[in-house]
């Protein structure tokens, strides 16, 4: 069967101005006073793209940018079930959540809301794998694992998933493999728990893959 595939992400339509309390109360200040802040590691992003004209995701795509890199798998009319459309350019022009997770993990610092990334200094590819609406399969998402792993990336990043509460799907076996190869792989839980405390979305139920998740 073919298992499809949603984003994950906030649902609070009000965000407010961050101070990067976040970054307290995960420890990632503590890092970053260590001097760490990713430089030399290598990031794909498996999602809807990333907007990378963006000043905070620096403004270019290519060699010598924030976003190195990167494939569009599907095109913008894909909505999960008919055919994909492919090109070399993965820009987010029409959902978001790809550029929102490319914030989060390398936004680069020293702009007006006082926001950063967790690894502001990390090379970021952008892995397209949904359209401007509607959601991915098992097949795109895979394409897009192998890419990834072949182009040499350190960490692999998947927030999405879809009802599968078994590791041995499609997805899952291929993130578990490359995980225990040695190649950081974290994929969403899901958004909540409406599955039950012990239901993990697939691929993040993958074997030796970071499965991460919330709780309030």
């Amino acid at each position: 069967p073919v298992f499809t595939q949603s984003v994950y992400g906030p649902k609070d339509p009000v965000v407010p101005v961050d101070t990067e309390s976040t970054h307290k109360m995960t420890g990632v200040d503590k890092v970053h006073a260590l001097g760490i802040t990713g430089k030399g590691i290598k990031i794909g992003i498996i999602d809807t793209g990333i907007d990378y004209t963006h000043p905070s995701l620096g403004a270019g795509f290519g060699k010598g940018k924030k976003v190195i890199g990167g494939y569009d798998f599907v095109g913008d009319n894909y909505n999960g079930t008919n055919t994909p459309v492919p090109d070399p350019d993965p820009l987010d022009q029409c959902a978001g959540h790809g550029t929102h997770v490319a914030g989060i993990i390398g936004a680069n610092p020293g702009n007006a809301f006082n926001i950063s990334g967790v690894a502001y200094d990390a090379s970021l590819s952008a892995y397209r794998v949904f359209g401007c609406t509607g959601d991915t399969s098992d097949d795109v998402i895979v394409d897009a694992l192998l890419r990834g792993f072949l182009e040499g990336q350190d960490i692999l990043t998947l927030s999405l998933g879809g009802s599968n509460g078994w590791s041995e799907s499609f997805s899952a076996v291929v993130a578990s493999r490359i995980a225990a190869v040695g190649i950081v792989v974290t994929i969403a839980a899901g958004n909540d728990g409406t599955s039950g405390s012990w239901y993990t979305s697939s691929p993040g139920n993958g074997i030796d893959v970071i499965s991460v998740a919330s709780i309030d």
